[in-house]
């Protein structure tokens, strides 16, 4: 086999594997194995200037299939809502591949001028640099997917996720597909029958251990009946020719069919989802006179998406909001403004494309600068997650230690819905997107809500237990008890420690790394 053929089979088969650990295929083995093709072809380069040039051009191109792969349905959702899609799909694609790069490179300085083992190394790095990415400032932050999500599917093996976060089990996950190269390699050199028995043995130890810790919290965790809420999934697509007037009214008619007013009083809050009317609720009576007439027989608090508004001397700004409104006392005090907003959607990374078309399809939102938590007459406090915000595991911890007793995730998939002709389908964001609220429920051990206005709108447990799922593309609703847990868990008093601290080791090995090449 060549060695041009050996790499493209190495990058191809390591991005392929990956592709099927995530949503909607979740295979639980490719998880602990997508990393070794890619991982032991770079450490086989040979430690030269040369060698680590075809490890970064390597973990580029791996880079290039895998996010290629993961990210395949921008085209398919937005080609008709603009031009630009498939640059800048494409555009996209190459810019998050350079961090696969880095890490390529890294690797292969570590193994190679730190005489770091292939496990550590891998680990550090590959976790270091999605800390990295998912701590750039502003819309540059993009922690989409990262590897510790693709075991969401398995809420049980992640459990220890309530100790070390999505990015310790990235870290756990990394850790023994190196120890998998180092087999492999000691297969390879023919070692002695007892060194590769002790590796097996650690391999095994590594992965039991936290498993066994999650088994055993799904048997002991003791959860707390916090609530009874609702979620209401309207299912009003928004046509590209629609005013916002038009598409409130298409919305109230659809809530007056659903007849949510005959639901069970018992009910503690109702939730509707993001952007539930794309109008300046504050500032618009027309909107605030219809929400008092379709809400006013409700039996509970309905939270909803709308335009938030902040008016100063100079100008107005515009926010993707939260709004909390009480059917006996009408527009509450409460408005939450998002703080991740969607690039290229909600707001421009650089004034460079300023140029960009404006119409319905784009907005300029401002960046909400408090994390305010919902107050309930029955004592419930919660936290809200509009969209995007569920991948940002910072943003849920800072809400759970803020006294949000839940996550309330609102969120607009119908974007991310393509057609086939004239026939409409579900790209695989669909259940990408929503698979990070696992992750935010078992870290901060709360519950969460999603509503969604096509779908996919359900409910999780502490535990990560996903249940009350309303099939997507239909309106509906439904209302479930929701729980939460007693006291913090260490991720959420401690934050993301792991990442941190395989970050700045990673940056200490390249440096111990460069002092030894010197000094040879």
């Amino acid at each position: 086999m060549t060695v041009n053929l050996r790499f493209w089979i190495s990058a191809a088969l390591s991005g392929l594997l990956l592709f099927l650990a995530f949503p909607p295929f979740h295979l639980f083995f490719p998880s602990f194995v997508a990393l070794v093709p890619i991982t032991a072809w770079i450490v086989e380069q040979k430690n030269s200037r040369v060698g680590r040039a075809r490890a970064f051009r390597g973990g580029f191109c791996f880079g290039v299939i895998y996010w290629g792969l993961i990210l395949h349905w921008i085209p398919l959702s937005l080609w008709k809502i603009s031009p630009w899609s498939f640059p800048a799909y494409v555009a996209l694609t190459v810019l998050l591949a350079l961090p696969k790069a880095s890490f390529a490179w890294v690797l292969h300085h570590l193994f190679h001028e730190a005489r770091i083992s292939v496990c550590l190394a891998l680990a550090l790095c590959w976790t270091g640099l999605d800390w990295l990415v998912g701590n750039l400032p502003g819309a540059l932050s993009f922690p989409w997917l990262e590897l510790g999500t693709s075991l969401t599917g398995y809420p049980q093996v992640v459990g220890s996720a309530e100790l070390v976060g999505t990015r310790g089990i990235t870290f756990w996950i990394a850790l023994l597909n190196g120890l998998l190269v180092e087999m492999i390699i000691q297969i390879r050199q023919e070692v002695s029958g007892y060194l590769l028995m002790k590796k097996m043995i650690t391999a095994a130890l590594i992965f039991s251990i936290p498993v066994s810790w999650g088994i055993w919290r799904s048997e002991s965790l003791s959860m707390v009946p916090v609530g009874e809420i609702a979620v209401v999934q309207p299912n009003v697509i928004k046509k590209t020719n629609m005013s916002t007037m038009s598409l409130a009214d298409s919305t109230f008619s659809t809530l007056q069919k659903m007849n949510v007013d005959r639901m069970n009083p018992s009910s503690d809050l109702i939730v509707l989802p993001e952007a539930t009317f794309w109008n300046k609720i504050e500032a618009d009576r027309g909107i605030r006179k219809n929400l008092s007439e379709v809400f006013r027989d409700w039996p509970a608090p309905v939270l909803f998406g709308g335009i938030g508004t902040t008016v100063n001397d100079l100008n107005s700004t515009e926010y993707n909001s939260a709004f909390l409104f009480n059917p006996r006392e009408g527009l509450t005090d409460f408005r939450y403004d998002k703080h991740y907003l969607v690039p290229w959607f909600e707001t421009m990374p650089f004034s460079l494309f300023d140029w960009r078309v404006q119409d319905l399809n784009f907005s300029q939102y401002g960046r909400g600068s408090q994390r305010s938590i919902g107050e309930l007459p029955g004592g419930m406090n919660f936290g809200v997650l509009i969209c995007y915000e569920s991948i940002f595991a910072e943003h849920s911890r800072i809400l759970r230690k803020g006294g949000a007793d839940i996550l309330v995730n609102m969120t607009n998939d119908a974007w991310l819905q393509a057609e086939w002709g004239t026939l409409p389908y579900r790209t695989f964001a669909f259940w990408q997107h929503p698979s990070h609220l696992i992750m935010r429920a078992i870290e901060n051990r709360v519950g969460v809500v999603r509503s969604a206005n096509t779908g996919f709108s359900f409910f999780v447990d502490p535990l990560g237990k996903v249940y009350g799922q309303l099939e997507s593309s239909k309106s509906n609703m439904r209302r479930e008890t929701v729980h939460t847990t007693s006291g913090l868990t260490f991720y959420a008093r401690f934050g993301d420690l792991i990442g941190l601290v395989s970050f700045v080791g990673t940056i200490l090995m390249l440096l111990n790394g460069r002092f030894r090449f010197q000094d040879a």
